[in-house]
């Protein structure tokens, strides 16, 4: 019921393009009632199985390290950038193309937007996948379609398009 955290040493980051950008405002978390959870160690703390695991850090880092990373924790567990200061850690059976696949199973009618590798697949499984203009090369290559970025309604863009709304 907690968002657990075990470290709060910097939630300032340096995005790529060289912007400065807080990753965290602990608080206002804390003033809200956001159920954040200082444990020091989560080894030390979590005794259940954890499902995803979101971290934040430089996006050189990042980008530099993550494929190191999937590599040593094997195919148990994926390991990809959501956005360039965020890498998610999951279990390999929890994806949003298994959720997906949960609650849909006529896929000739399935649209699904995605710009992170979080999101790849997703767009694997939805017939028209949507990468929106900002997303990650590797999601581009995978889509159907290339929609406008999220700043600029490209998911409204893409519904107009396809004659949806």
């Amino acid at each position: 019921d907690d968002i657990l955290y075990a470290q709060q040493d910097e939630a300032h980051i340096t995005l790529s393009n060289g912007e400065p950008m807080e990753v965290f405002d602990f608080e206002l978390a804390m003033a809200d009632d956001y159920r954040l959870k200082n444990v020091g160690s989560l080894k030390d703390y979590v005794d259940w199985p954890i499902d995803k695991v979101l971290n934040t850090a430089n996006p050189k880092y990042i980008a530099d390290n993550y494929k190191k990373l999937q590599a040593e924790l094997g195919e148990d567990f994926t390991v990809v950038p959501s956005l360039d200061f965020i890498l998610e850690i999951f279990r390999s059976d929890v994806s949003k193309g298994n959720a997906l696949e949960f609650i849909e199973k006529d896929f000739d009618h399935t649209m699904a937007f995605g710009d992170g590798m979080n999101d790849y697949h997703m767009l694997e499984v939805a017939k028209y996948s949507i990468a929106m203009g900002n997303a990650a090369k590797e999601i581009k290559e995978l889509a159907t379609d290339i929609t406008d970025t999220n700043d600029n309604e490209g998911i409204y863009k893409a519904l107009k398009k396809y004659q949806v709304i």
